[in-house]
């Protein structure tokens, strides 16, 4: 059997092309909601686009809740393909085997926002009674269609190049400061440098989160994302792995290493959206940001990013 139909991709291929196949169906209702929806008009025809706007809301709430879901499983379906794909050790081998699979992960990590976006802006639409971002949720919803299009075709695209005879290499190759690419220069970055940048981003985003200023703390969020990202590669997992050679992100949503990764990259990924989410409400209904949740979320991640290294120097008297 090959990687294209391992049991795996076969359910995240159906699941995604169904949800796709719903968007299609429901691509006429959003573009004629997108055009004609107006809560001040009292015509029959305004009646029945709020019936069909509280279908299609509904609907599209299901999907996207399924499809921040599904990126879990890809992860977790990438992992299981490096048993069948030659060199591949984690999922960093089976990503890179071919040269539009970290677009096609970089993509499926930006559609996280997207949608979870989305749902920000469906959630306050709905709690104010004149519907006040229904034609630009559902204009939106239009572009999102797109971007699932442009998904789908990578992950065909992908799943199609993937051959078990091919040897890919592996995350030590990848991950290294000898790797003549412009990942490999960020991780010739010193340690010292990245930590100094990384803790005062964090700094920044809890002070900016206590004044009130939304907008910075949303700026900082967006610009500690890919450095906390950077951080975990050089720093953190050498010292999940006790190994100051093993630089692997993917590596961590392994089971010989608790399944942290996916705790790790929960609280991140879920602490800078909500911190932005929480930006991006204040701007559209003019209130005072709500960034507790998302303070809490960023402080546990970094928090057990740090804890290893303490740890480690607790137990061994040394750092890497």
């Amino acid at each position: 059997m090959s990687a294209f139909l391992t049991p795996d991709t076969l359910v995240l291929l159906l699941i995604e092309g169904l949800l796709l196949a719903l968007m299609a169906v429901l691509l006429p209702s959003l573009w004629r909601l997108a055009r004609r929806f107006d809560i001040g008009r009292t015509t029959p025809e305004q009646y029945a686009l709020e019936k069909r706007a509280y279908l299609a809301g509904t609907l599209l709430r299901f999907m996207l809740w399924v499809k921040i879901a599904l990126f879990v499983y890809f992860v977790y379906a990438l992992d299981h393909l490096s048993g069948v794909i030659t060199g591949a050790m984690c999922a960093a081998g089976v990503i890179n085997a071919w040269d539009y699979g970290p677009l096609l992960l970089g993509w499926k990590l930006a559609g996280l926002y997207l949608f979870g976006s989305w749902l920000v802006l469906h959630r306050l639409d709905l709690s104010r009674e004149n519907l006040p971002f229904s034609r630009l949720k559902f204009r939106l919803a239009l572009g999102l269609a797109a971007f699932m299009g442009v998904e789908f075709a990578l992950l065909i695209g992908y799943l199609d190049a993937l051959d078990p005879a091919t040897i890919v290499s592996c995350c030590g190759t990848l991950f290294s400061t000898a790797n003549v690419s412009a990942l490999g220069t960020l991780l010739a970055i010193p340690k010292a440098w990245l930590l100094g940048v990384f803790y005062a981003l964090f700094a920044l985003i809890v002070a900016s989160a206590l004044l009130r200023r939304s907008g910075l703390a949303a700026l900082f969020s967006l610009l500690f994302l890919p450095v906390a990202l950077l951080a975990i590669i050089s720093f953190f997992s050498t010292y999940v792995y006790e190994l100051p050679t093993h630089t692997c992100p993917f590596c961590l949503l392994q089971k010989e290493y608790g399944y942290m990764g996916y705790l790790l990259y929960f609280l991140l990924f879920a602490g800078t959206f909500s911190l932005l989410s929480a930006a991006l409400a204040a701007k559209l209904v003019q209130e005072k940001a709500r960034f507790a949740l998302g303070l809490w979320l960023l402080g546990g991640f970094v928090a057990l990013a740090t804890w290893y290294p303490v740890g480690f120097y607790l137990k061994n008297g040394v750092f890497l």
